[in-house]
């Protein structure tokens, strides 16, 4: 049995954020300051629920979550 202290499960949680900031288009603007996009095939597509169900993922396990901004502008 080994001792991991958690580096392997933060770093795949710090993937897999990445992966859902830059590749699922569901965000857009600078990192640190992302807003959502507001696309209507993304949503047919499921982008929003597959990116909310990796980052709930995410803060179950205590790991970091997309720095969105909360403000929402349509």
């Amino acid at each position: 049995m080994a001792d991991d202290y958690g580096g392997p499960r933060r770093e795949f949680f710090r993937l897999v954020m990445i992966e859902v900031q830059n590749s699922q288009g569901i965000f857009e603007g600078k990192p640190g300051d992302l807003f959502f996009n507001y696309s209507q095939q993304l949503l047919a597509n499921n982008k929003f629920y597959t990116a909310g169900k990796r980052t709930a993922w995410s803060v179950a396990h205590n790991e970091p979550v997309p720095a969105a901004s909360t403000a929402i502008y349509i």
